[in-house]
């Protein structure tokens, strides 16, 4: 017996060793390769992932912290790399995005998280904002204090949260802790939904028995005013800076679509009408952009409500145009590097075509568009919900084949 004690005990001590040995050794050789790997992702300009800091690194693994045109980086004053000219900010679908109004901070919200992060071009940095997790938002809308609405699936129902972020008094930084996004959730029928100025809500609410009503409301809903009763649906819905309304049928390929300002009262007025695959992109003071889809794409410029269309040198779709703040009537617009032919409305619905995008810088006044940046031709951007700085110098957009969030820099 005592024998074979000291057989299992010798056994047992032999285990211990081998296996202690093994984890050292293991442990050694994962040491070894995170610092190969350092090293390695330090060569190549990238950061390896840290866990603790308030960007995370899940994040980290998808930044595109690293544009196209790298040669384009400027280091800025605290020692970081300023972004390149166009600038893949992150390589995470995005769900939408908005600009600070301490520009150019890009307030930005992930598809699988919810999580709201902020990027700054100056240096490349992107900072995570908050710590609710939200996931399955697939739209969200932000206005220039951060505050956000959120659009979720909840397995058939879709459902409308409005959050604030932060007062327009607070400071975020990298340094901030996450915090916190609180909030409500809005009526469960909403179609389609726009953030007014001074952060007050436009959308559509679906009616039971067909068509939809359009109601004004603030930020929790409250003090809602109905707009509109109307037996269509499908109206997309547009506030700009002004105050008013503008509503227009969702496009269509070779389909008639019309346009109409909402006035307070319930009024409706002709804004464009009985143009085939009908888009709008309205501007403050009465400018409008609007394009036609059918076997082509094309662009037309109104200066006011009363001119007459100037059909622009360029074939796009309205909604991948943004207008330049200010009085001057320019716009910045992704114009397809070859004609994406017909049906191209429905199939970019359906997510089975995109195009590659130029940016032409249009100005209305004179009917003329000139280019501003062309990406390499290796590059294919379907240029999404493009939106601009204060002050002109940034254009966020989003890419229609990934969902992925760039930046272009307007001034060299």
């Amino acid at each position: 017996m005592r024998t074979t004690s000291h057989i299992v005990q010798f056994i047992l001590a032999a285990v211990i060793v081998i296996a202690v040995g093994g984890l050292t050794g293991w442990y050694y050789f994962i040491h070894h390769q995170i610092a190969n790997t350092a090293a390695s992702d330090a060569a190549r300009g990238t950061n390896t992932p840290s866990f603790g800091g308030s960007t995370g690194s899940t994040f980290q693994n998808s930044s595109g912290s690293i544009g196209t045109d790298t040669t384009d980086q400027n280091e800025s004053s605290s020692g970081q790399k300023a972004a390149p000219q166009l600038w893949h900010v992150t390589k995470s679908p995005v769900a939408g995005f908005g600009f600070a109004s301490t520009t150019p901070g890009l307030y930005y919200a992930e598809v699988s998280s919810g999580n709201i992060l902020q990027a700054d071009p100056r240096t490349s940095a992107n900072d995570r904002l908050t710590n609710t997790l939200m996931p399955k938002v697939y739209e969200a809308h932000f206005s220039t204090d951060g505050s956000a609405v959120f659009r979720l699936a909840n397995g058939n129902t879709l459902q409308t949260f409005a959050g604030v972020l932060a007062s327009t008094t607070e400071t975020i930084d990298s340094t901030s802790t996450p915090r916190t996004l609180k909030g409500l959730y809005l009526a469960e029928d909403i179609a389609s939904i726009s953030v007014a100025p001074s952060r007050s809500l436009v959308y559509a609410l679906m009616n039971p028995d067909g068509g939809s009503v359009i109601v004004r409301s603030d930020w929790t809903g409250a003090s809602q005013k109905t707009l509109l009763s109307s037996a269509l649906s499908g109206w997309n819905i547009y506030t700009p800076e002004d105050g008013t309304v503008v509503i227009v049928q969702k496009p269509a390929d070779n389909v008639a679509g019309f346009a109409y300002t909402l006035g307070t009262s319930g009024t409706l007025s002709s804004y464009v009408r009985n143009v085939p695959g009908l888009t709008v992109l309205p501007r403050t003071g009465g400018a409008r952009l609007y394009g036609s889809a059918g076997n082509t794409l094309e662009l037309y410029a109104q200066v006011s409500a009363d001119a007459a269309p100037v059909h622009l040198p360029i074939g796009t779709t309205a909604d991948k145009c943004v207008w330049a703040k200010g009085s001057a009537l320019v716009a910045y617009c992704a114009v397809p590097r070859i004609n994406p032919g017909a049906g191209f409305l429905s199939a970019r619905a359906q997510g089975s075509r995109h195009s590659a995008d130029a940016w032409y810088t249009v100005d209305v006044s004179s009917g003329t568009a000139e280019l501003l940046y062309a990406p390499d031709p290796g590059l294919a951007l379907d240029v999404e919900n493009p939106t601009i700085d204060s002050n002109n110098a940034y254009i966020a957009f989003s890419n229609g084949a990934d969902k992925s969030l760039w930046m272009l820099r307007i001034t060299k």
